[in-house]
């Protein structure tokens, strides 16, 4: 769920639109779909023992500033008593328009909001009690890649760069140095797609091409989608994978989620309604022992099922390109969307409603801002040294992607 989502059903709790009267059952009730209610009862049956909230945020790099500060806030004004579990990849890509998140930095939490911090220790004058603090992060240092092997490798050359916000120049010689024809391979454009479209009748969730630019990542999934499915015409169609490039209208859905499309329901103009399977990236979490020790916890929220959902996809997000180009895209698309399905009344009664209405392109190319958190059997990346987005943590987020294989397309 998303922090916006999770204060706005608050609110909403607040103002009497639910019957539930606390959150944790309006999400029982509205979620249960992805619920294991015996692992429920297990972790959470004497509600007596429950004291304050513990919200975990994940890739919490890719939260700015503002909606920090929001979340926190309605936390304190609402919770007596609340923790906050930050976790994410400072290596990684920052909001965009920042140059770090201040999810991770202890030091900001405590001068801007006023929080106690876990493992705060005070340095500087009379032996801490002026001066500034120091914080400790826990550190997830167990990888859930290999632990060994060249896309590690490269991993661990890439990262002190990252860390160091260093230009993207060595990040892409050092990718360029390490391709070997094991793990990590340099290709053409034409031979790289031909066999991306072998790898991808094998697995096919788990194939992408990323590219630094918004167009160049549209263009080549387009091209692409012509390799995965040469005999459809269609629009969208059954088998096919669109990922989401803005969270849903009604936040059910955000960016980033997948797709495999199972079923299309109805097709108009504007809009085509299917029945999807949710693709997940559980297998993201199996190596490391934090995840492995609270697995039974985070089994409460996959009942092993396919969740299947009822979703309309905004048509023209997948096909025009000069919607994306425009100034504002995502928002001035939100509007439209919003207005044009409204427009069509197709949630007239109890059996025909959808679960979100989304903007999404199709799955089979990215840029590397909306790969990140997402990772792939087989990355294809191109290494184009002109990027606007030429720095290390750029190249690292992009490369770090790819979990068994890495095509290199270089430009120069």
């Amino acid at each position: 769920m998303t922090v916006r989502k999770y204060i706005q059903v608050n609110q909403d709790i607040e103002k009497g639109k639910y019957e539930e009267e606390t959150f944790i059952d309006w999400y029982k009730k509205h979620y249960k779909k992805k619920f294991d209610f015996n692992l429920v009862d297990k972790f959470f049956g004497n509600e007596e023992d429950i004291v304050g909230d513990v919200l975990i945020v994940d890739e919490a790099s890719t939260i700015d500033d503002e909606e920090l500060v929001e979340f926190t806030n309605y936390c304190l004004d609402n919770s007596d008593e609340f923790k906050l579990v930050f976790i994410g990849d400072h290596c990684q890509l920052p909001p965009i328009g920042q140059e770090k998140s201040n999810a991770f930095d202890g030091q900001w939490f405590e001068n801007k909001l006023n929080f106690d911090v876990f493992g705060k220790q005070r340095t500087g004058f009379l032996g801490g009690l002026t001066g500034n603090s120091t914080f400790e992060i826990l550190q997830l240092t167990q990888s859930h890649r290999v632990s060994e092997g060249p896309l590690f490798e490269l991993a661990k050359k890439l990262r002190p760069l990252a860390e160091n916000n260093s230009s993207g120049e060595e990040a892409r010689r050092i990718i360029s140095n390490s391709i070997n024809n094991s793990e990590i391979l340099g290709y053409g454009k034409d031979p790289c797609f031909q066999e991306l479209g072998k790898k991808f009748k094998d697995n096919p969730s788990n194939v992408i091409f990323l590219a630094p630019g918004n167009k160049d990542s549209f263009k080549n999934g387009q091209e692409l989608r012509k390799i995965f499915y040469p005999e459809v015409f269609k629009t969208l169609d059954k088998g096919e994978y669109v990922r989401v490039f803005a969270n849903g209208i009604k936040e059910n859905f955000v960016t980033g989620d997948e797709f495999e499309i199972v079923e299309v329901v109805d097709d108009f103009d504007k809009f085509v309604v299917v029945k999807a399977r949710e693709i997940t990236r559980s297998e993201e979490f199996t190596g490391y022992s934090f995840m492995q020790r609270i697995a039974d916890l985070f089994n409460i929220f996959d009942n092993k099922e396919d969740n299947i959902a009822t979703i309309a996809i905004y048509k023209n997000a997948l096909t025009d390109f000069s919607l994306w180009s425009r100034r504002g895209a995502v928002p001035r698309m939100r509007t439209e969307i919003q207005d044009a399905w409204e427009q069509i009344g197709w949630e007239n009664d109890d059996d025909r409603t959808v679960d979100d209405v989304l903007i999404c392109r199709y799955a089979y190319g990215s840029t590397v801002h909306s790969a990140q958190g997402g990772e792939w059997d087989t990355v294809a990346l191109l290494l184009d040294g002109k990027s606007k987005n030429d720095t290390a943590r750029f190249w690292y987020t992009a490369a770090t992607r790819a979990k068994k294989e890495l095509f290199v397309l270089r430009t120069d």
